[in-house]
């Protein structure tokens, strides 16, 4: 991981084409992460002798001014005894007990209490569609049983 003073300049040059972290050299901890095209702004740190991270937002949704403040007031926080992270983590837990569901992903007709359907062998996928970009259609004495799928 490069360690380098970013600057508006080089974020508006750099191509998401790769996979990627920069370390800012002004801000401490604050790392840009490049993955599958996307740009994430973490702060890293550490809390009580184990590595953590916390995930500030996405560029250019947050800037590298709003970043550099947001890492700070991260870093503050971990220096007065605090795990930004793991409050995170308790908030979003908390929230998802409250809306009625235990932590666990399910399907909403779960969640809103409706009987679940027994999953057929298709499940996910569009049905009839066989991901080779031919559809199966229905047979006819004569015909062709496939064509292509509609684009």
């Amino acid at each position: 991981m490069p360690k380098l003073q970013m600057s508006p300049p080089w974020l508006a040059g750099i191509t998401s084409n790769r996979d990627a972290e920069y370390i800012d050299a002004v801000q401490p901890g604050l790392v840009l992460r490049i993955r599958r095209g996307r740009m994430v702004w973490f702060v890293r740190y550490l809390f009580d002798g184990s590595a953590r991270r916390y995930r500030i937002g996405a560029h250019p949704a947050v800037g590298l001014s709003a970043a550099r403040k947001l890492a700070s007031v991260v870093r503050g926080r971990v220096a007065a005894g605090d795990d930004p992270q793991s409050e995170k983590r308790a908030k979003r837990e908390a929230a998802r007990r409250e809306a009625g569901r235990d932590g666990r992903r399910c399907s909403g007709h779960l969640a809103e209490g409706r009987e679940a359907r027994p999953a057929g062998p298709m499940e996910g996928r569009a049905r009839g569609r066989l991901g080779t970009g031919i559809t199966l259609a229905p047979q006819t004495p004569g015909s062709d049983t496939r064509q292509e799928a509609p684009e």
